[in-house]
C-alpha cells in the first residue's frame, strides 16, 4: 500500500490505488467499519505497510472493566 494511502484507509469509500486497479469492485467499507467498531469498543488498530512487501494490521484489545 502506498504511503499516501495509509492515512486515508479508514475513510468511508476509500479504496486506494489497489482497489481501483485490481478490478475487484472494492467498496471501501471494510476498514471503515472495522475502525468504527474498534473505536466504539475502546480498542486500537495500527497499520504498517511497505510497497511490494505487504501490510500488517495490529489490533490491541484493551482489558476494560466492563468486559468482566
Amino acid at each position: 500500500m502506498a504511503n499516501q494511502d495509509v492515512s486515508r484507509i479508514y475513510n468511508k469509500g476509500f479504496t486506494g490505488n489497489n482497489g481501483r486497479q485490481s478490478g475487484s469492485k472494492s467498496t471501501g467499507m471494510g476498514l471503515y467499519l472495522v475502525k468504527k467498531m474498534i473505536d466504539k469498543l475502546g480498542h486500537t488498530i495500527e497499520v504498517k505497510s511497505q510497497v511490494g512487501q505487504g501490510t500488517e494490521f495490529v489490533i490491541t484489545f484493551l482489558d476494560l472493566p466492563y468486559y468482566k
